[in-house]
């Protein structure tokens, strides 16, 4: 298990969510997709158990703002998870992530088998 702790960085040059604010508030349906950099602040150790738990940080993350890098970003995820549970998954259907707002009706009807016959 691995936990996150809830808060964004404070500095402006590694809070790359902060200028999305208003963006994010009139839209919040839509999907963001960014790119963080985590780091280690506490280690929980159960001796009883023998296990330990981290809780890591966010201390960078940039959100992607333009068709290219969404898509990009896109592809990695379907990779790596891809690699870490040993096939290659496909999270969305074609030209879902188009944009950087994702269509989430275009995602129900692929995840629910009805693209077709919405003309996705």
């Amino acid at each position: 298990m691995v936990k996150l702790r809830g808060s964004l960085p404070a500095e402006a040059e590694n809070n790359g969510l902060a200028p999305m604010g208003m963006e994010l508030v009139d839209d919040t349906r839509v999907t963001v997709f960014a790119v963080i950099q985590l780091e280690v602040v506490k280690v929980v150790r159960d001796l009883d158990k023998g296990v330990a738990y981290p809780t890591v940080a966010v201390t960078r993350i940039e959100a992607c703002r333009d068709e290219e890098s969404t898509q990009s970003v896109v592809r990695l995820l379907d990779s790596l998870s891809g690699a870490r549970l040993q096939r290659a998954p496909s999270l969305f259907p074609p030209g879902a992530y188009a944009s950087t707002a994702l269509d989430d009706d275009a995602i129900a009807d692929w995840l629910t088998g009805d693209a077709d016959e919405a003309g996705s």
